[in-house]
């Protein structure tokens, strides 16, 4: 009968070092992006036509227009209902301009290229896991003792912007029996209503995510934030 090896547990260095590894694979910077040209088959663009919903990937009803879209699990978001729990509530655009200061962080969930285009004076860009643990990690000091407020929005907050707080908190109740970050947010309405009520307290324009002119990119950032199988294997090796 053959034996079968017990499997060997990596050591604390072990862990350290394939984490890092790992954190390096999602914090790329945007001109690495940028340099890689995805196969025109990741990109498809659909004219005139109605795309239908498949079980197995999400996929958008597009209805017939002349106008070009590219098909992506966010063209709906401003239609879907906020994202609000226990550990993270909403606040409004008039409140939030009341935390822009110093001493609070707020994170832009958007891509990069939205980012660039126009963002939250003061905004941290940290758009996937990878670089919202990097941060973390490198601020957590920092951050506790100046009992910083986080604050995240994407365009809408329904998407990008939940997904990375859920994160952020898994990270704090996995590491700490007491929440560490006492206050976090999710903007109201996320960059487009901020843009429209207040945008005197933004640098730039506005770049909608679905902005045909980064469809390669949109394209790619997406694969990366949607990779569940590195970001849950970051999770295990951080949260170990």
């Amino acid at each position: 009968m053959k034996q079968v090896k017990p499997r060997r547990c990596m050591n604390n260095t072990e862990k350290t070092i394939k984490s890092q590894r790992l954190i390096s694979a999602l914090t790329f910077s945007s001109s690495f992006y940028e340099s890689i040209q995805p196969s025109s088959e990741k990109v498809q663009f659909y004219t005139s036509q109605k795309i239908e919903r498949s079980k197995s990937a999400p996929k958008l009803f597009i209805e017939e227009k002349e106008e070009v879209y590219l098909i992506n699990p966010f063209i709906n978001a401003q239609h879907q209902p906020f994202y609000c729990s226990q550990e993270i509530s909403t606040i409004s655009v008039e409140n939030f301009l009341k935390y822009l200061t110093k001493n609070n962080i707020v994170v832009d969930c958007r891509y990069p290229y939205e980012y660039e285009g126009g963002h939250v004076i003061g905004a941290l860009n940290l758009w996937n896991p990878g670089l919202l643990f990097e941060y973390l990690k490198n601020n957590l000091e920092q951050i506790l003792r100046m009992q910083s407020i986080i604050i995240f929005y994407c365009e809408f907050s329904k998407t990008r912007a939940p997904s990375l707080a859920r994160q952020l908190r898994r990270f704090d109740l996995v590491r700490n029996k007491q929440s560490c970050f006492k206050e976090v947010y999710l903007l109201e309405g996320g960059f487009n209503e901020l843009y429209s009520l207040n945008p005197s307290c933004i640098e730039g324009s506005y770049v909608e995510m679905n902005d045909y002119r980064y469809s390669e990119r949109m394209l790619l950032y997406y694969k990366i934030c949607t990779n569940y199988k590195i970001v849950n294997k970051l999770n295990c090796l951080l949260f170990s």
